[in-house]
């Protein structure tokens, strides 16, 4: 008998006694890190990207029919100039399905979305409304040490999701989300994303016509917390390693944080804006914002103004003031300066910029759900 249960002891400590042999083993082998993630605006130029941490194919994923650059336009939109093109079909479900390209994918050095319709890209990587192969690849391809750079259109991979137009009078628009309907007035909707850089919602100047405002709006709407605008040279170049995301392009981008903001049906009061360049960075660990440039006094107030877009990028980004206050004919917005505002001087000739301002916007009539 005690032998009988001597030898069902050792049975249940098998398991153990394999985990510590193979414990043993990996001891010594380094650990794999975590690669990149990396948003861009249409005109950003990829080789100031970081190099992929592992070895492997460069990879460039374009919709099928898209026409492929000459070399220096491929360094440009990759930062691999002998990456290898291939493209893929909305329309072919084999293609986003095959074993043997999602595992090109999965182990690639970098892979670069080129820009295209967000409609085809949605309808491509997650056909009949369920991920597919190569989305996941994607996902773990940065997961395990590979570079996955987004562009334009299919920067929504690297956060949270990106803003896509709902269906409108007069045709579908870029969301696939729901279908066209007449009543619709086209409000801007959130996309899926991959959450690689963070848990933010992501647009571009280029595609939101040069304003914040329906970044805000479907901020607002989809009740989340954190937004990204990038302007058409902006670079998110997120270190999933690190938990760190940093600005890295020739323009400054804007960080929108709404977690302690007051949100109301047709305004918001507090939210705290952020405008980011020249090696600006985020750290998840200790969610605060880092600068190294040096500190500047902030410029003599304004008086009151008209503009053309009280939330285009532009207007945002020139020298704060103790107060400013702006209008145009969707809103009124006021941006000041808080206990803990940092301001930066800009690198070179660059201007100042600011992190953590205030900035309230009441819309001069209808609600947040009814802008499109």
């Amino acid at each position: 008998m005690s032998t009988r249960r001597e030898a069902l002891r050792a049975l249940a400590c098998l398991p153990l006694l394999l985990r510590g042999a193979f414990a043993a083993v990996n001891e010594g082998a380094p650990r794999a890190q975590r690669g990149f993630a990396c948003a861009l605006g249409e005109l950003a130029d990829a080789r100031g990207l970081p190099a992929a941490r592992r070895d492997g194919e460069h990879l460039a994923l374009a919709l099928a029919g898209s026409e492929k650059p000459a070399a220096e336009a491929l360094l440009a939109l990759c930062g691999a100039a002998d990456a290898h093109w291939l493209e893929l079909s909305p329309l072919d479900r084999g293609g986003v399905e095959d074993g043997p390209l999602a595992e090109r994918i999965r182990t690639a050095a970098s892979v670069a979305l080129i820009e295209g319709p967000m409609l085809d890209w949605l309808v491509t990587l997650w056909p009949a409304r369920r991920s597919s192969a190569v989305l996941r690849a994607i996902a773990e391809c940065a997961a395990t040490g590979g570079r996955v750079v987004g562009r334009g259109s299919t920067s929504f991979l690297i956060g949270g999701g990106c803003v896509a137009r709902g269906a409108t009078r007069d045709a579908i628009g870029e969301a696939r989300l729901r279908a066209a309907n007449p009543r619709e007035q086209g409000e801007a909707t959130p996309t899926p994303g991959l959450y690689l850089g963070g848990e933010w919602l992501l647009d571009t100047a280029t595609r939101a016509q040069g304003s914040a405002l329906r970044l805000l709006s479907c901020l607002i709407e989809a009740h989340l917390h954190s937004g990204l605008l990038l302007a058409p040279r902006s670079i998110v170049a997120c270190d999933l390693e690190s938990r760190e995301w940093s600005a890295l392009g020739e323009d400054a981008l804007l960080h929108l944080d709404l977690s302690r903001a007051r949100r109301l049906s047709a305004s918001i009061e507090g939210l705290r804006l952020s405008v980011m360049a020249a090696g600006d960075s985020w750290s998840r660990g200790a969610r605060a914002l880092r600068s190294s440039a040096a500190a500047a006094p902030f410029a003599a107030p304004r008086a009151a103004e008209v503009v053309e877009d009280a939330l285009a990028l532009e207007v945002l980004r020139e020298a704060p003031v103790e107060r400013r206050e702006w209008r145009d004919s969707r809103a009124r917005v006021a941006l000041a300066r808080t206990s803990d505002t940092r301001l930066f001087a800009g690198p070179g000739s660059a201007g100042l910029r600011a992190h953590a301002l205030a900035l309230d916007v009441a819309l001069a009539r209808g609600r947040w759900g009814e802008l499109g």
